[in-house]
């Protein structure tokens, strides 16, 4: 982000989209190239350690309700993808978005985590984590009264 704000001169409007759309194709390549790696890593490297054996037969030999486990983590998934767009509305700051970015990614992940246990049975949430998300909740609270502050004096500035 630090490359797009530095280069730019005096005076030149910023798009910061940009840096968004690149991060999250950086991000795709990078887990699709490392999967890749790692399921092939036991014929190009030889190496047999169990998780890596593991993650191998997830798509050789996948268990009878593979299906319902991608069900489990759509919820993951779905709160991770539209969290990206908190980015792009106009006037966010890195400070506000990526926390929020990065803090509805934990909150998704306890989601996953309650819808796994609920559809097969795994292990619920731990105290540590139902505190946790309190936490995380109180601090989004926290930062968006501060966000809607730093609007309202950009509003005031503005004028």
């Amino acid at each position: 982000m630090n490359y797009y704000k530095n280069t730019r001169g005096k005076g030149v409007k910023q798009d910061n989209k940009a840096f968004f759309a690149i991060e999250q194709i950086a991000a795709t390549l990078s887990m699709l190239i490392g999967g890749i790696i790692l399921f092939n890593a036991t014929d190009l490297f030889g190496w047999d350690l169990t998780q890596i054996v593991q993650f191998r037969e997830a798509f050789t030999a996948p268990d009878s309700l593979w299906g319902w486990a991608m069900i489990s983590g759509l919820a993951f998934g779905l709160l991770a993808f539209f969290s990206v767009f908190i980015f792009m509305f106009k006037g966010r700051t890195a400070t506000f978005a990526g926390l929020v970015n990065r803090l509805t990614s934990l909150i998704a992940g306890t989601a996953a985590t309650l819808l796994f246990a609920i559809v097969f049975g795994g292990k619920y949430p731990v105290t540590e984590d139902w505190i946790t998300l309190g936490f995380i909740l109180i601090a989004v609270a926290f930062l968006t009264k501060a966000e809607k502050k730093r609007a309202a004096e950009l509003k005031l500035n503005t004028k």
